[in-house]
């Protein structure tokens, strides 16, 4: 299994927390890229989360944090101010620019795949019984679902469209690596709000406006397998809580918040924002 980089550089714990969970599950022939970016005639576009799955397809993830709400109108993301978003809208045009670029591509060779797009909210809970108009319940990865079984629900929105377009192969997801790959390398502070400056728009424009930042999980041989879907802890001695992979297992356990000084189980996890608190 290949990662580039080993590192990716994430704008919140929610992106984190989502990748963590879906790279312990993927396959061995499966693909995984984070925070593409996009430009075409119609403005700028991202992808927190791209996944690729051998005998499904593509799916583009947008990923939103704190607790998020449905009010029958409009998606609501909860904080210090409470504000509308279009979690949807943004993965839905995110997949089309995305199936825009790669088809200018002469690695692509105008390939036709299943692709889709999902929200996930790895801090809330959605009923199991919502359903909208533009956003079926089966599209949604909610905290729930990221600790059960994420990849299959990724898989069941890919295979089970009704289109003529197969399901993704290895030769596939190879050249979509080959397509995004030229533009993998990360720009010093991509996590800032700097790399959003026209200057650095006007440049990954130039290089394919494909990634600021790209990790790229591809295995060259093996069959297909799931992994493990449920999270797993690692006892530890002494009077520290469980060690799970991520701090979304944990929160979902039971655990957090850890305190950089005060807690030992703080330096298991990675302090995004630098405010000497994971797990939060």
């Amino acid at each position: 299994m290949t990662v580039e980089p080993a590192e990716p550089a994430f704008r919140s714990s929610a992106e984190l927390d989502v990748w963590q969970v879906l790279r312990a599950n993927l396959g061995p022939d499966d693909v995984l890229l984070a925070n593409l970016r996009l430009t075409d005639h119609a403005g700028d576009h991202e992808g927190d989360i791209i996944v690729g799955l051998r005998g499904a397809g593509i799916a583009v993830i947008e990923v939103k944090g704190g607790r998020v709400t449905h009010n029958g109108t409009d998606w609501v993301q909860h904080g210090s101010v409470s504000k509308p978003i279009d979690p949807v809208g943004q993965a839905r045009r995110g997949k089309y620019s995305l199936r825009s670029y790669l088809d200018s591509r002469d690695a692509w060779d105008r390939r036709r795949v299943r692709m889709a797009h999902l929200v996930a909210f790895p801090y809330s809970t959605i009923p199991r019984d919502l359903s909208l108009p533009e956003c079926p319940r089966w599209i949604i990865l909610d905290k729930n679902d990221l600790s059960a079984q994420p990849l299959e629900i990724i898989r069941s929105a890919l295979v089970n469209q009704e289109t003529d377009n197969p399901p993704a192969t290895v030769d596939d997801l190879s050249a979509l690596v080959r397509c995004l790959r030229p533009a993998i390398d990360v720009p010093t502070g991509a996590t800032t709000k700097d790399s959003h400056s026209p200057h650095r728009a006007r440049h990954w424009a130039w290089v394919a406006a494909a990634l600021i930042a790209a990790v790229v999980i591809i295995a060259t041989a093996g069959t297909y397998m799931f992994r493990s879907q449920r999270a797993s802890s690692t006892p530890v001695s002494g009077d520290t809580d469980p060690r799970f992979v991520t701090c979304l297992q944990a929160k979902a356990a039971g655990y957090g918040h850890y305190h950089q000084g005060q807690d030992p189980e703080y330096a298991w996890y990675r302090d995004l924002d630098g405010d000497g608190v994971v797990c939060e």
